[in-house]
């Protein structure tokens, strides 16, 4: 991993410093890695170096979509709720809506 990807992502550096310590957890980004995503990982890891960059960024460019969905949430003020809640509450009354079973059809089983 070069330096000047490490200065600019705090990430790498974590990652770095847990692969050589032979530890597979990003805890200071969050808590410990759960078991499915051990897995996902070791799975990646028997890839070629191209394939799992590709899944790395991907999964890197997932974090922060969270990440900023999360940061848009916290900043979103009760007023802010109140008059999304109000807007929808019209909506119904005006009859604009519809039953979300027609808008996203349930799957049906296959038994």
């Amino acid at each position: 991993m070069d330096d000047d990807r490490l200065k600019r992502e705090p990430e790498a550096e974590m990652l770095r410093t847990n692969q050589e310590s032979g530890r597979h957890s990003w805890a200071a980004l969050g808590g410990p890695m759960t078991t499915l995503l051990q897995r996902a990982v070791a799975e990646a890891e028997k890839l070629p170096a191209a394939d799992q960059d590709a899944i790395a960024a991907r999964l890197l460019a997932e974090v922060e979509d969270e990440r900023q969905w999360n940061a848009r949430f916290a900043a979103t003020s009760d007023d802010q709720w109140d008059r999304l809640v109000s807007g929808v509450r019209r909506e119904i009354a005006a009859g604009h809506t519809h039953p979300l079973d027609e808008v996203v059809p349930p799957e049906e089983s296959s038994e």
